[in-house]
């Protein structure tokens, strides 16, 4: 029987914390947080996930807990209650409408589906990620103590390769390539060509045209009646989310921003995230999202008709990470932010906006909010090393023909 591909997917649970209670929450969530992470490493099927506390637009505090996970929902929710039933009972326990050991329930009534979710390594469970960990691991201390020895210097690419095998099989460590569930041929993208020329152009042609005409003149004289208090290099919550990044090689972000008001916008954003859905799908699947490399799982959601949150796990400082945005991927962001408040000044819907640099990133951190807790289940390894390992497994079980194939697969090394 072949083996289904394993798929990823995002659980987004927000709920409103009880009146009074944000503040002891926080002070919870802040103590349990090195508790509660060791029990999140039980989760085997956790990617990444977080606990943060945020307003709305409206000012209503909210907890969010999200995940990226493997496979089935309600085997994820089980070994949830398995591991952390005691955490999730502490916290959504000051949140309105949350009884004690209901969680489960209480999902079915309070999960947001993102409209718009990234997945850079699909198919790619977090045990076959950990899988292909071992694998370089073994290559690289067999090569190690062949370097050490002496011994690799007379051998071909070809040997090597051959031996490097031999050490795996010796080791019982499987290789080969496994079924990720991604789509096969040129087809997929194609198909995205074909939706762009013939429904999206012009159906975004006209949305910008009106934006134009109509909404981002408005924009621009409330802004200059009522300029927005942007946080500062000095701010103390600035200094609060930066001791927080850059502990290892990956990071988490959390952004919450109110929608400009009216129908317009709201359709105008629910437009724009189904086309990043759709491209996500059909054409950035393999890792890379508009020439950015650097990011695990990312999503939009929209909390109400007023609020839109962004989470994101990705490599590197906050610095290049934004940099890339702006350098890459600028017109998809302005496309979808230009619709919440503040943002900076955007022409026809894409243009401008993510491009004032200084403007947008000053706007992103003004936004942000610090994780209460932030968890991930290999946070040594950034997308290029998942999707390289990943590679060196699957052409292991390769025959390694000549020294030309060889080469190949040791360059991975």
């Amino acid at each position: 029987m072949a083996v289904q591909p394993i798929s990823q997917h995002a659980l987004t649970v927000i709920a409103t914390v009880s009146d009074g209670k944000q503040d002891e929450l926080v002070r919870r969530l802040d103590a349990s947080s090195a508790a509660v992470l060791s029990r999140l490493a039980m989760v085997k099927t956790l990617h990444f996930g977080r606990f943060v506390v945020f307003d709305d637009a409206a000012g209503h505090p909210r907890l969010a807990f999200e995940s990226n996970y493997d496979g089935d929902e309600g085997a994820h929710l089980a070994e949830l209650g398995q591991h952390i039933a005691g955490d999730l009972d502490a916290f959504f326990g000051l949140c309105e409408h949350y009884e004690a050991g209901s969680f489960e329930a209480f999902v079915a009534g309070h999960s947001v589906t993102p409209p718009a979710y990234y997945i850079a390594h699909g198919g790619l469970s977090v045990g076959q990620i950990r899988h292909d960990r071992r694998v370089r691991a073994a290559l690289e201390a067999w090569l190690d103590g062949g370097d050490a020895a002496g011994t690799l210097r007379t051998m071909s690419p070809r040997a090597m390769a051959l031996a490097l095998k031999a050490h795996l099989a010796d080791l019982h460590i499987e290789v080969g390539p496994v079924d990720r569930g991604l789509p096969k041929g040129p087809w997929a993208k194609l198909s995205l060509i074909v939706m762009l020329v013939l429904g999206i152009v012009p159906v975004a042609a006209v949305f910008a045209v009106i934006a134009r005409l109509v909404h981002e003149p408005e924009d621009d004289r409330q802004d200059e009646e009522h300029p927005p208090e942007l946080v500062s290099d000095q701010d103390p919550a600035e200094n609060a989310l930066e001791e927080a990044e850059d502990l290892q090689v990956q990071n988490g972000l959390t952004h919450v921003v109110p929608l400009k008001a009216g129908g317009f916008r709201l359709a105008t954003l629910r437009f724009a995230l189904w086309f990043v859905e759709e491209t996500r799908k059909r054409y950035c699947y393999e890792g890379n999202l508009g020439g950015i490399a650097s990011i695990h799982f990312a999503r939009w959601s929209l909390v109400g008709k007023d609020t839109l949150v962004f989470f994101s796990n990705y490599d590197g400082s906050w610095e290049s990470y934004l940099g890339d945005f702006i350098d890459k991927a600028h017109i998809f962001l302005t496309a979808i932010w230009t619709n919440t408040k503040w943002f900076p000044k955007t022409s026809f819907l894409v243009f401008e906006g993510a491009t004032n640099e200084a403007r947008f990133k000053r706007w992103v951190r003004t936004f942000q909010r610090r994780n209460q807790i932030w968890y991930s289940a290999y946070g040594d390894l950034s997308v290029t090393n998942v999707l390289d390992n990943a590679k060196l497994r699957e052409l292991a079980g390769g025959p390694m023909k000549d020294d030309e194939e060889a080469l190949a697969w040791l360059a991975l090394l």
